[in-house]
């Protein structure tokens, strides 16, 4: 019987590697080589999966990531309202970085999941004021947004 194991190493660049082995039709049992070619097959195999798993980590980051940046762009160029701005990092960090969301939670001391998500995104444009004058008309025009939030929260 003839085994063909299919081992893909992923970091950065993948590459494939292919391990076959026979295995005597007139002998069930394997020689030393052989089994050792399956533990490594098996080992590596397991390794694909733990690699995969971290390829998708990656992917589902830099997901994150991309809608982080949309949406602090969309706020800056008051495209978007502070509260839907909150409610859609919200939604792509429950797919894609739930930790950031307990992160978060933990930091910002807001009333809701909405709050905390704005508080956040209001200390954000506070760190890149120090940086750059002109996100200062962004960072008030959001606290007063997020002022008109408390008080409805409250309500």
């Amino acid at each position: 019987m003839r085994r063909v194991y299919w081992l893909y190493a992923a970091l950065g660049l993948a590459g494939v590697a292919l391990l076959t082995f026979q295995e005597s039709a007139h002998s069930p049992q394997m020689s030393v080589d052989d089994q050792l070619a399956e533990l490594v097959a098996e080992s590596m195999a397991a390794d694909d999966e733990e690699s995969l798993r971290v390829e998708q980590r990656i992917a589902d980051l830099r997901e994150f990531q991309r809608i982080l940046r949309e949406t602090t762009d969309d706020l800056e160029k008051n495209a978007i309202r502070l509260v839907d701005a909150a409610e859609r990092i919200i939604e792509s960090a429950d797919e894609f970085s739930p930790e950031y969301l307990r992160g978060v939670e933990a930091l910002e001391q807001g009333a809701t999941r909405v709050e905390c998500v704005a508080q956040n995104l209001i200390r954000h444009f506070n760190t890149l004021q120090d940086i750059d004058r002109n996100v200062t008309g962004v960072t008030h025009r959001l606290q007063q947004e997020l002022k008109a939030l408390q008080k409805i929260v409250v309500h």
